[in-house]
């Protein structure tokens, strides 16, 4: 059993300090380097909060799309870029565009989930109406598609 504090509360404490207490009292290269700093432990501990479930659908949609029984997610991508690059999946293929925009959420989720477009693409597919931006609220806006194109195979 793990006592407090776990990874994640000892993370949010070395930010809270960077972000702070430290921050303030900086300037110029080091105030930059602690903002940096802070930010990628955010990041740290957005990835390690990412449930396992997202490697695995990961996985399985890289399996279903390339006809592989492969277990290793790197081999996975690695193919995947293989046959994007010689032609034998272009983006018209079933599954691919879908696959590739679901890891794409994905990652930004763990890197920049405070995106604007981000925020906007989830709040779509939540269905969340009075979200800023949801699409087709802007009666200015001549585009309101996010992600793959409709009728996509």
């Amino acid at each position: 059993m793990q006592d407090s504090p776990v990874p994640h509360e000892l993370l949010e404490g070395v930010i809270r300090f960077l972000r702070d207490t430290a921050l303030p009292r900086l300037d110029g290269r080091a105030a930059y380097d602690t903002r940096i700093a802070a930010s990628l432990l955010a990041t740290v501990q957005r990835q390690l909060a990412r449930p396992a479930a997202r490697d695995e659908a990961e996985r399985d949609s890289l399996r279903a799309l390339l006809d592989s029984n492969a277990a290793d997610l790197a081999v996975l991508n690695g193919l995947l870029c293989e046959r994007i690059e010689s032609g034998a999946l272009a983006l018209d293929d079933p599954g691919l565009l879908d696959h590739l925009w679901r890891v794409t959420l994905d990652k930004v989720a763990v890197d920049q989930p405070n995106y604007s477009t981000y925020q906007r693409v989830m709040a779509a597919e939540r269905g969340d109406r009075g979200a800023e931006g949801y699409p087709g609220d802007d009666a200015n806006s001549s585009d309101t598609t996010i992600g793959p194109a409709q009728g996509q195979p």
